[in-house]
């Protein structure tokens, strides 16, 4: 086997084995997910730092409220927005229904 098929064998299968890593040893990726996570706050997701406005023992309802808001609100004017190119497309591919 040569070199560039030996790369590209490694390329291909790299997917599976961090794949098959990952399921080996569910909680001890989750371990270091949450300590990544807790030293970069820059790092988290949306749905992530909405957990975080939950308070452990009280929540604050109408800060949590305001939080999805403003976080579901660029989702819903982004779509609104491209409602008319999908719909060009739809009907340029020929879909009927």
């Amino acid at each position: 086997m040569n070199r560039t098929a030996a790369g590209a064998l490694a390329a291909a299968a790299a997917p599976a084995l961090l794949t098959s890593a990952c399921r080996a040893r569910p909680g001890r990726v989750n371990a270091t997910i949450e300590r990544f996570e807790e030293a970069h706050p820059a790092a988290w997701t949306l749905s992530y730092g909405l957990e975080s406005v939950k308070g452990a023992h009280h929540t604050d309802w109408n800060l949590t409220m305001a939080a999805t808001a403003l976080v579901v609100a660029p989702v819903i004017l982004v779509s609104f927005l491209a409602r008319k190119a999908v719909i060009e497309g739809v009907t340029l591919t020929g879909v009927k229904g």
